[in-house]
């Protein structure tokens, strides 16, 4: 279990949770994590989520009770690259998802013991990054290159016609079904 009293998801993340709870099987024990992470979030879009918040695939640093100092990437997987990134499925990962720069939180372990994580800093958050990408200054002023398209520019793949003027005699004729009728 984790004492986490600030916990926001955004809708992708908490989806996420909920079909990896859906997936195992009643007596895992991390099932009761997954319920009360679920039970206690505050779910937002991701473009409400604040840039402090861990979610999932951010890069945090937490402070353990003993002082040392770990930073990882909080990702979805059961079985990740050892020192890089720190899986959902742990209690410690677990309780870091949706914590805030600033929070202390205690996560009690599978065999029972209680260990208190201060969340330092989120120093990547993917949600931030994608706002963050989106505002660059000058972006609207950045040339686009005519070879490829980016930066939803829109290219045009023929020259643009004339447009014909429509009199009187270019309407069908009102008697006509049209194809509908065949």
């Amino acid at each position: 279990m984790f004492e986490n009293s600030r916990c926001q998801l955004t809708t992708k993340d908490y989806s996420l949770i909920e079909v990896k709870l859906e997936r195992l099987p009643a007596s895992d024990p991390l099932v009761p994590l997954l319920r009360r992470k679920l039970a206690s979030a505050t779910v937002v879009f991701r473009e409400d989520i604040p840039a402090g918040v861990v979610t999932l695939n951010s890069r945090v640093t937490y402070r353990l009770a003993d002082g040392t100092e770990e930073t990882r990437t909080i990702v979805l997987a059961d079985h990740a690259p050892s020192g890089e990134a720190l899986p959902v499925a742990t209690p410690r990962g677990l309780a870091l998802l949706g914590a805030q720069e600033g929070d202390i939180l205690t996560v009690e372990h599978f065999d029972g013991t209680r260990e208190p994580i201060l969340v330092k800093v989120v120093a990547f958050q993917p949600e931030t990054a994608l706002r963050d990408k989106a505002c660059l200054p000058g972006e609207a002023d950045r040339p686009v290159r005519a070879d490829y398209p980016s930066g939803g520019a829109v290219i045009a793949f023929r020259p643009p016609q004339p447009q014909q003027q429509i009199t009187g005699t270019d309407f069908p004729d009102p008697d006509d079904p049209g194809p509908a009728a065949a």
